[in-house]
């Protein structure tokens, strides 16, 4: 029965998550693009920072503590896209520098919140890809703006 409402959700939340908007037409190669590359990249992050990298260090740190060195790192690794032209962390870096902070910033609590879906779910990859995924498209899809990413900052970090 547990495993009938687990598969059930995951269905849920890839169709909630993958559905087109409705203003872009199905042969719209931007939106192609951009789906493709939000789910390339959250399995590719995911498989690195929870299936290699935290999986190396679980045997000397405790969740805890790989959440806050992965959180580090994670952020370094997205300090490139704010200079490549056509990103969301490009876009955020002509707005205000306080954006770029809270962005740093928020990576770290939101870390914490994936390790534990990782570690929850006896290490599954699937899970924490999920849950990535989740958050990108569910970010996207309510057209969150900075100011609203700075008050979900602050709750995600109280919830961490």
């Amino acid at each position: 029965m547990h495993h009938f409402f687990h598969n059930r959700s995951c269905k849920v939340i890839i169709r909630l998550t993958l559905r087109m908007p409705k203003n872009i037409r199905e042969g719209d190669e931007l939106w192609t693009f951009r789906k493709n590359q939000k789910l390339l990249a959250s399995v590719l992050e995911e498989v690195g920072w929870r299936g290699y990298g935290e999986d190396s260090i679980a045997q000397y740190c405790s969740w805890f503590t790989e959440s806050i060195i992965f959180g580090f790192v994670w952020a370094l690794w997205h300090f490139p896209l704010f200079f490549i032209p056509g990103t969301y962390h490009y876009g955020i870096r002509g707005m205000n520098v306080l954006y770029i902070f809270n962005f740093f910033i928020s990576i770290i609590p939101f870390g914490f919140i994936t390790t534990w879906v990782y570690v929850k779910n006896n290490r599954s990859m699937l899970a924490s890809i999920i849950f990535h995924l989740f958050v990108n498209f569910m970010q996207e899809k309510i057209a969150m703006t900075q100011t609203t990413k700075c008050v979900e900052t602050i709750c995600v970090t109280l919830a961490a």
